[in-house]
């Protein structure tokens, strides 16, 4: 596969002799992919539904940690290591949406990271329920949708790539 050598301009401005502006051009070539070969049409709906989620992540994330003793009530059994990642976790697929929306190479990165991640504090999870640690079925459900989520777009751009 051939690689791509892109340009990108830079001018360098001063004023000239006679107080004029003078612009000169040099080109500066650099190696290497920055973005995916071709978006699928795909990408950018599941770029903007990544940002949601994002979002709502974060925001009942935070409601869960910082909000107030009707907040804590609220979500029950809540795992705090599976509770303090997935509100992390919402800032990086804020960063992965906006990868995906650029479409650039490490969007492929993120989403294997966050749905191998996902994956594991999932397990975790599993074993420490299994040993008994109080749970909530929902956070289960949760964990399943946003291991799915992410392995299926890991999946996906690694096979566009």
């Amino acid at each position: 596969m051939a690689r791509k050598i892109a340009t990108m301009d830079v001018r360098f401005s001063s004023f000239g002799e006679d107080g004029g502006l003078l612009t000169t051009r040099n080109s500066i070539l650099f190696q290497g992919k920055t973005t995916m070969p071709s978006s699928s049409p795909w990408v950018r709906p599941v770029a903007i539904a990544a940002a949601l989620f994002g979002l709502l992540t974060i925001f009942s994330g935070g409601t869960a940690l910082f909000g107030g003793a009707a907040a804590r009530d609220a979500v029950g059994d809540a795992v705090p290591f599976v509770l303090w990642f997935n509100f992390l976790a919402g800032f990086v697929y804020l960063l992965g949406a906006i990868a995906l929306f650029k479409s650039t190479t490490w969007a492929t990165r993120i989403a294997w990271v966050m749905g191998l991640s996902t994956l594991l504090v999932f397990a975790v999870l599993i074993l420490v329920a299994l040993f008994g640690t109080p749970f909530e079925w929902r956070t289960v459900g949760a964990m399943t949708i946003r291991t799915g989520f992410w392995l299926a777009i890991a999946v996906a751009l690694s096979r566009t790539a």
